[in-house]
């Protein structure tokens, strides 16, 4: 894996060079969506909070205000159609070294994973589902990590948990080139540290 992800293994950039290069591609994406997205995204949201009517129009007795939220009707009447029912993964190997068996193993244990409640993934899904039909956008992340399991009185083995998150897409900017997330060169994901675990991930 390289050292720095997005780089050649060959490339040693500096410390500064790289921070420059971050700050470049988040600057780019947050100007695109500032411009081209945003304003969507409010409009939206208001709509589906029924709070779109400006204070003029509230404010005027005579005004002929629709009260009827159709946004938020309609997206809590799709809503559980899209989530009611759980996704089936398919797992085919691909590599010449990869055998169907591991294949079918992991298809039954991501099958399995995803339906149980430590993954945090079904309630994962029905938020971002809901950020899709409210704003167009929906984003969920798959993280892990290694916890130790208990096998006997006096052993244990490292295993990796693999949980599911809803990311908010307020927190998401992305490559502006790109059609999609397949296609992307970037995709920059805000998060919130305390100091003592920022200093935990830097010594990590």
């Amino acid at each position: 894996m390289p050292e720095y992800v997005g780089y050649a293994t060959s490339v040693k950039a500096s410390d500064d060079a790289l921070l420059r290069k971050a700050r470049q591609q988040l600057d780019a994406a947050r100007e695109f969506r500032r411009k081209d997205r945003e304003r969507f995204w409010k409009q939206s949201e208001k709509q589906y909070l029924g709070r779109h009517w400006t204070d003029e129009a509230l404010s005027d007795p005579a005004a002929d205000l629709i009260v009827v939220n159709v946004s938020f009707s309609t997206v809590n009447t799709i809503l559980p159609f899209v989530t009611g029912e759980e996704p089936r993964f398919l797992v085919e190997p691909y590599s010449t070294d990869a055998k169907v068996s591991n294949a079918r193993l992991q298809q039954a244990w991501l099958n399995r994973h995803w339906r149980s409640a430590e993954s945090g993934a079904g309630a994962a899904l029905e938020t971002a589902t809901a950020d899709s039909l409210v704003y167009g956008d929906g984003y969920l992340k798959s993280t892990y990590r290694f916890v130790d399991k208990q096998t006997g009185p006096d052993s244990s083995v490292e295993i990796v948990k693999v949980f599911i998150d809803r990311v908010s897409p307020w927190d998401v900017w992305i490559d502006p080139n790109a059609t999609s997330l397949d296609d992307a060169r970037f995709v920059i994901h805000r998060v919130f540290y305390t100091r003592d675990e920022m200093e935990a991930c830097l010594l990590y």
